[in-house]
């Protein structure tokens, strides 16, 4: 798909370059012993949470219960 055809608005994402970032986070909360709890609302993509969602401890942060049932 074309940028020009995409429906606005939109969220578009270098997925390489996203994922290089969350396994970056990842690593170095890891070597800190701390956790990391993506914010959703932020994120704005199901999609993009599942990369950065932390394997070893999971969960989310969001702003109501209503977003995370969505």
């Amino acid at each position: 798909m074309n940028l020009t055809q995409c429906a606005t608005p939109a969220l578009v994402l270098d997925r390489g370059k996203l994922l290089a970032n969350a396994q970056k986070m990842l690593a170095g909360c890891h070597a800190r012993g701390t956790r990391v709890r993506p914010h959703l609302k932020t994120l704005k993509s199901v999609e993009a949470a599942r990369l950065v969602v932390d394997p070893r401890h999971g969960g989310i942060a969001v702003s109501t219960l209503r977003r995370r049932a969505r």
